[in-house]
């Protein structure tokens, strides 16, 4: 009985304790995500992003859906009016910023969008690793 109270004690003390904590997303892992046909857009959930610092994306690749051959994708910051950028499969790409605000750099709560970069009549499948905070997370 003394163990269950200890159980139930100390699970109270951790969740008092998580209530502090302010949630972070240094990275978000993407796998098998669906780029739809004629060019249109995955739109991630939100994210939070805790440091100054310009964010990256590594493409770990795209496969057409029907022929299987690669497909460039390309990537953005969801409603901050900056351009896409060109995914490198296997090296982290810095994200567009707008310098004037921060928006991108600064901390906040962030989407990022994925399309293919050039529009053909099948889906394609990506996978990718979206990093926030580089800094935190080493890249």
């Amino acid at each position: 009985m003394k163990k269950i109270g200890f159980v139930a004690t100390l699970f109270a003390i951790t969740c008092v304790l998580s209530l502090g904590n302010i949630k972070a997303d240094y990275y978000l892992g993407f796998a098998g995500i669906k780029l739809p046909a004629f060019s249109g857009t995955y739109k991630s959930s939100q994210a939070k992003k805790t440091t100054y610092d310009v964010q990256k994306v590594d493409s770990y690749g795209a496969i057409d859906n029907l022929s299987g051959d690669d497909r460039a994708v390309q990537a953005n910051l969801y409603n901050i009016g900056t351009s896409y950028v060109d995914l490198k499969t296997g090296q982290y790409v810095k994200l567009n910023y707008v310098s004037s605000s921060g928006l991108g750099y600064a901390p906040g709560t962030y989407q990022i969008l994925f399309r293919c970069k050039k529009s053909t009549v099948t889906a394609a499948t990506l996978s990718a690793m979206w990093v926030l905070d580089p800094s935190i997370y080493g890249v």
